[in-house]
């Protein structure tokens, strides 16, 4: 079973995911930007818990890849991720998920010891919350 994503139309020709990618890569580029410019932030090194929690991000957001692919490959499955579209290319996928590993390591390197806890627990809640429901839409996570 697939979730199946029904865009709502804002004007003609526009739905909501193309408005939604448009205001988060304008947030992302704007936070990507302001921590490049803070980079006074980070300095301080990981430690045992940030690292832990980096290695969990990691392994949600590598099931989560794989059960997208998975979602990608099936005829009649629908991707919600508004980012990437309801059918993406295996390619825009990749690319996705790639960038996300990246942008999630930036992000936490950038950020002083307490806020990487933070934004590194947050990526890992959000990763099992995306892998507990496509899990219960029936898609698993065969490597």
């Amino acid at each position: 079973m697939c979730a199946i994503l029904n865009p709502i139309r804002i004007t003609k020709g526009e739905t909501i995911n193309k408005l939604m990618l448009r205001v988060l890569i304008m947030v992302a580029v704007s936070i990507v930007g302001a921590l490049f410019v803070w980079d006074t932030a980070r300095a301080d090194s990981w430690d045992a818990t940030e690292k832990t929690l980096a290695g969990a991000a990691l392994i949600g957001t590598a099931i989560d890849w794989r059960q997208t692919q998975i979602i990608a490959a099936t005829p009649g499955c629908w991707e919600k991720n508004p980012l990437i579209g309801a059918h993406p290319s295996m390619k825009r996928v990749n690319l996705y998920f790639i960038g996300a590993i990246g942008v999630n390591y930036l992000v936490a390197d950038a950020l002083p010891s307490g806020w990487r806890k933070a934004w590194l627990g947050s990526v890992t809640a959000l990763e099992i919350v995306m892998v507990g429901n496509n899990k219960r839409m029936g898609i698993g996570f065969k490597f």
